[in-house]
């Protein structure tokens, strides 16, 4: 079977993949794809492949090649093996690699955060309190919390390579997006945030919260909206 699990719910996607290896009863032999040539790919997958009964690969790293004519060669590499295989991609597959996958038969699994999500996480301070609060309020529907705090942190990483002249690891039509959002905080305000919510993470997971996981969102947001960067 080749299955490519794909998206950026990785929390999901993560639980997927492990529950579908111990399915499987064998252990997956791992390959970094975006840090071997083709070649070097070709030769990991046959030296273990030739001695042996079926092997099972999880393959990484493919969102990362950049030549989308390498990125074609490999999915028609791993299309002929007759191994198990699942191929992890951390984002969205875009329509002309889905395209090369379907081709070849796939089964193709998503894991997509809901849209909501970025909608609050790029409202904060770019739009008033009230509508940043009522986009939390439709992201608490999906159940899902520690998705949402996982990007409030990744926006606020983001905001911070901004705001420093970092290297921003985001799509190119992110970027103006960051920018514009990232004038409205000072360094410290972010640098606060993150800090707030690796507390937040800490003290709910090791049972030291006396109040909710929203509750806590709502106090941070109500301090970014003031300028409060200190109790």
């Amino acid at each position: 079977m080749k299955l490519v699990l794909a998206g950026d719910n990785l929390a999901t996607l993560t639980e997927y993949q492990i529950q579908h290896e111990q399915k499987i009863g064998q252990p997956f032999n791992s390959i970094n794809v975006n840090k071997l040539s083709l070649p070097e790919i070709r030769e990991k997958l046959g030296s273990i492949s030739m001695f042996g009964d079926q092997q099972s690969w999880k393959i990484t790293g493919l969102e990362k090649i950049r030549s989308p004519k390498m990125k074609g060669e490999l999915i028609e590499l791993l299309s002929e093996s007759a191994d198990e295989i699942i191929v992890v991609v951390q984002s969205e597959l875009t329509p002309s690699i889905k395209k090369k996958f379907t081709a070849h038969s796939w089964q193709i699994k998503e894991f997509k955060m809901p849209k909501v999500f970025f909608q609050f996480t790029e409202s904060i301070k770019v739009r008033p309190l009230r509508d940043c609060h009522k986009l939390l309020l439709k992201s608490l529907e999906q159940k899902n919390e520690w998705e949402l705090h996982s990007l409030i942190a990744r926006q606020f990483r983001l905001l911070l390579a901004v705001a420093t002249g970092a290297p921003v690891q985001a799509p190119p039509f992110a970027i103006p997006k960051l920018r514009a959002q990232a004038k409205k905080f000072t360094p410290e305000e972010i640098i606060f945030a993150l800090h707030t919510l690796f507390e937040i993470e800490r003290d709910i997971k090791s049972g030291q919260a006396v109040t909710t996981w929203s509750q806590q969102i709502d106090r941070l947001l109500v301090r970014l909206y003031d300028g409060v960067r200190s109790n």
